[in-house]
């Protein structure tokens, strides 16, 4: 690790390019669901950025601690050259060609038609501030948990009932698949509402990661049907009608992510810190938005590992918090107590709004800042412990996504556990930790979506 950042940051941007590169030379479209490929595309493009800001004046703000640096671009390294041995050492498995999965009509209408008023009446109540919104939103949120109140009864029904936007994001990018690209079906209007309605909900918090989330579920269902079903169409038509159809979202979620970035920062006033640091250059004032996304958890990492990694290491506690907090939804707000092995145990809890206001009232740096994933790891485990993690997951992966593509697709619990993995590389990015229950929305949507469509199913 005393070897010059720049050489393992040289290291980190080839091994990844590599590993892409061999990623498509051995799956081809089939990559596109990959948790790697999304993983893989994401740390080009931070380390690009990384790049274009040093060469437009951010160094000084991007470069906390030289060791600390070059420590992250090490582990971004490792990922992407263990990726390329994986990959290289793998068979290419059989794709079978059968989805089966089916939603009633009825359903779809339904449940979409609520989650589209929802969007509308969140949107039409907090209206278009987006920076007041979002300071908000986070208010509750923190005075929440200093106060120690819990969600209630009534939250509670009502958050289970949104984690169907899961699955429904999905089916109806598989909708979309047939009525638009491959024009099997004549095209329906309410594939649309839950996209829609969980668009709205994020922008009247002032929220940005919801958009790209929801985009990336609708997203996942176009790319899943043509990979698992039988053709209508070639990869290569395919592809290009891809890019036509994504590419307006795509600069309307980018502009909408900077915007959003420039209406945070201008609330705030000239005191903002993240306004002094990127108003040093043209490029870091005009896409803020963009720079927060695609470089913030470098120098966040940075900061982070001075003042929030823990001397002793916590062997999992961050890490697994998603199997230990794992609670009964309902039955633990009827009961007023959680039910979960970090109770029954007695473990250390992390909360990260209280961790928020801790760093707040410390004058932490930068309190807010992302940090990536990596961070996670390396407080539970430390350097050794957290490659071989890596090594391990990176294996696993591989396995679980070549078992996924053998594998017969007939309900939503068919791709439950791949689809887990994938959002956990995507957190690689953006993320710095891994509280709370978040396998919780997977396994809720699928058992609720399962008792829906019997009762659907049944009229």
């Amino acid at each position: 690790m005393e070897i010059s950042w720049v050489l393992n940051y040289n290291a980190a941007l080839i091994t990844n390019i590599f590993a892409i590169l061999i990623l498509w030379r051995k799956y081809g479209v089939v990559s596109l669901l990959h948790p790697f490929n999304y993983y893989l595309i994401t740390w080009i493009i931070s380390l690009l950025s990384f790049s274009v800001a040093i060469s437009v004046g951010l160094g000084s703000f991007l470069i906390y601690d030289i060791k600390l640096l070059s420590l992250l671009f090490f582990t971004v390294a490792f990922v992407g050259g263990v990726i390329c041995l994986v990959l290289l050492g793998s068979k290419k498995p059989v794709v079978l060609e059968t989805f089966d999965w089916d939603i009633p009509e009825n359903l779809l209408k339904t449940v979409g038609f609520f989650i589209l008023l929802i969007g509308l009446f969140l949107i039409v109540s907090n209206g278009f501030d987006v920076a007041s919104n979002r300071l908000s939103d986070l208010g509750v949120g923190l005075d929440a948990a200093a106060s120690g109140q819990r969600t209630g009864f009534l939250g509670a029904l009502f958050g289970l009932f949104l984690t169907l936007k899961l699955p429904l994001l999905i089916y109806n990018g598989n909708q979309f698949y047939s009525m638009v690209i491959t024009k099997t079906e004549k095209l329906k209007y309410y594939i649309f509402f839950v996209l829609v309605g969980s668009l709205l909900e994020v922008i009247s918090v002032g929220g940005r990661s919801g958009i790209v989330t929801s985009c990336t579920y609708f997203f996942v269902g176009i790319l899943l049907i043509h990979v698992r079903s039988t053709k209508n169409i070639s990869n290569w038509f395919f592809l290009k009608k891809l890019v036509l159809i994504i590419i307006i979202p795509l600069i309307l979620v980018s502009s909408y992510i900077n915007f959003v970035a420039e209406a945070r920062i201008n609330r705030s006033g000239s005191s903002n810190v993240t306004k002094k640091l990127l108003s040093r250059s043209y490029f870091g004032e005009k896409f803020s938005g963009i720079m927060e996304y695609s470089i913030f958890h470098i120098v966040g990492y940075q900061y982070r590992m001075k003042d929030k990694v823990s001397d002793e290491l916590e062997m999992g506690r961050y890490t697994f918090q998603f199997i230990t907090t794992y609670n009964l939804p309902v039955v633990s707000q009827i009961i007023g107590s959680e039910i979960n092995l970090a109770s029954v145990l007695n473990l250390k809890k992390v909360d990260s709004n209280l961790a928020n206001i801790k760093s707040k009232s410390n004058n932490t740096i930068h309190p807010g800042i992302t940090a990536t994933v990596f961070l996670v790891l390396y407080d539970d485990f430390g350097f050794n412990g957290s490659l071989i993690v890596l090594l391990f997951f990176i294996i696993l992966t591989n396995r679980t996504f070549n078992k996924f593509l053998s594998n017969d697709i007939n309900n939503f619990f068919s791709i439950i556990i791949w689809l887990f993995i994938f959002d956990l590389w995507k957190m690689t990015w953006f993320s710095h930790h891994l509280n709370g229950p978040i396998f919780n929305p997977y396994l809720y949507s699928a058992i609720l979506l399962s008792l829906t469509y019997k009762m659907f199913k049944s009229k």
